[in-house]
């Protein structure tokens, strides 16, 4: 099973990279920085979304969202 977590986790990771080289004027790249906006509904645990998914692949690797940014600025 921890195969299958590291393929779709470098699989995740691989296509942040192509997002992050796109230019700034794609959509898809300025949706990665949007903030959801806050609702009022009864308190619960928030549910997941894609940059968080990114966020912990990044830190399980031990590199920052803005050093990732980065690393793409170099390729």
């Amino acid at each position: 099973m921890k195969t299958l977590e590291l393929i779709i986790k470098k699989r995740r990771l691989r296509w942040f990279g192509h997002v992050l080289r796109m230019d700034d004027d794609r959509i898809l790249k300025q949706a990665i920085s949007w903030k959801m906006s806050a609702t009022n509904q009864e308190p619960r645990r928030p549910k997941k979304n894609w940059n968080d998914i990114i966020r912990r692949d990044l830190k399980s690797i031990g590199v920052a969202w803005e050093d990732a940014e980065h690393f793409t600025d170099r390729a």
